[in-house]
Parts: structure tokens; sequence; C-alpha cells
């Protein structure tokens, strides 16, 4: 292990004793690059076809209608970790732990939630419901593209091409006219499987 990433995890073991210190938000990226690794072992797939994407939105509206939630409702909670398996379809649902007296029963039953709320198609299709009602949806084209790439949505080819992607944020507005539009598509079949995601010791 390299000097500096030594030092880097060992402040970080001093700072996480600290009683404001949230070091979640601080290690998210170190879980992220070593998730595909984990899961590929654990499930024997190669590690190329797992794909990390960081706080995808579950639309409430789409949980289902309850007291408090109606299915015109756009809010939405986020999953620390979505990896997608791009062979068989499959998304795997993870929430990182490094404190168990972190660990909450509201958002453990929200996963079970959205495992029990059939296709995981129908939350991407929420996402894009979130993403129509926002101000702003080129905010929501990086993850139309990653989401693209993995086999969640398809874009129609060569609709990111062309003269209107000349300046740095070209694919990002050719996505949101694509979304404002509903000429995104999306993959149906996929499935969610829960994790209970690290605890840090």
């Amino acid at each position: 292990m390299p000097d500096s990433l030594r030092t880097v995890l060992e402040r970080l073991d001093q700072w996480r004793h600290l009683p404001k210190y949230r070091l979640e938000q601080h290690v998210d990226v170190l879980f992220g690059m070593t998730l595909p690794r984990v899961l590929s072992l654990h499930l024997g797939v190669p590690e190329e076809d797992l794909c990390v994407i960081p706080e995808f939105p579950i639309r409430y509206g789409t949980l289902g209608k309850s007291e408090d939630r109606k299915a015109s409702d756009n809010q939405s909670f986020n999953v620390d970790f979505s990896v997608w398996h791009k062979a068989c379809q499959r998304v795997f649902l993870v929430e990182i732990k490094t404190d168990m007296d972190s660990l909450s029963t509201e958002q453990l039953a929200k996963m079970v939630e959205v495992q029990a709320s059939g296709p995981f198609d129908r939350f991407v299709d929420g996402f894009v419901s979130i993403a129509l009602a926002t101000d702003e949806p080129r905010k929501y084209a990086q993850l139309i593209w990653r989401l693209h790439e993995v086999g969640a949505m398809h874009v129609p080819e060569g609709s990111t091409n062309g003269r209107r992607q000349t300046r740095p944020w070209g694919r990002e507005r050719c996505l949101a006219m694509l979304l404002r539009d509903r000429e995104v598509h999306i993959r149906t079949g996929l499935s969610a499987r829960e994790s209970r995601g690290s605890n840090g010791g």
C-alpha cells in the first residue's frame, strides 16, 4: 500500500471517532472502487461486467401508495451504491455502514420494499419521472448515459453526435432534449437484490 494512501486511511481512522465526523461521506469513493471486486468474487462473475453508480434515486411514488405517499410523488431517497450486472440484468443495492449504531430499521425497510416491488426497470422509469419534473434535467444526463452504458436504458444511436456536441456540455444538452421528448427507452426485466453493505469495523 502506498505511504500516501496509508496516511489517508490512518487519518480517517483517527477522525472517525470525533463526535460530528461522518466517515461514510468521506470513504464512499474507496468503497465504490472495491465493490466490483468484492461482488465479482461473491458471484463468480467477471469484475468488468459490474458497473457502480452511486446515489441512485429511488422515487417514492414508484414504491406505491400509502397514507403519506402518492403515486405522483416525485420525491426520492438515494441508495448509497447501485451495482449493475450487465450480463444478467441484475441490480445490487448497497448501503454502506461504517458504524453499526447508524443502522436504521427504516432504511432497511425501504430497501426491502424496493426489492419486493417488482422489476427494477420500474425504478429506472421512476428516475425518468423525477428528471422530467426538475427545472434542470441536464443534471440527470450523465446518469442517463451511465444507464445506457450498462444496458438499463437505450439512447438512440447518433443522437448525441453532431454540431450540438461541440461544447463540453453538448452531450448533456442533447440527452436532456431526448429525456424531454421521451426518446430514451427503458430496458425491461431488470431485477434488484439487496446488499447490507460493509461494516468498517
